[in-house]
């Protein structure tokens, strides 16, 4: 998933595996706790992320 892009998306209970996320955009993204801690585990920027 290089460059992907999640801009404005919302997500619910979705991990991504196996991918190299750290140049995926969640610029405007909102979503669930579990999403969130487990992209912040991976070391992604989720700087203008909402959660909901």
């Amino acid at each position: 998933m290089r460059k992907a892009s999640f801009r404005d998306a919302t997500l619910i209970n979705v991990q991504f595996r196996m991918s190299d996320l750290k140049k995926i955009d969640f610029t405007g993204a909102s979503m669930d706790k579990l999403t969130y801690n487990f992209l912040h585990g991976a070391k992604v920027d989720l700087s203008g992320v909402t959660l909901i």
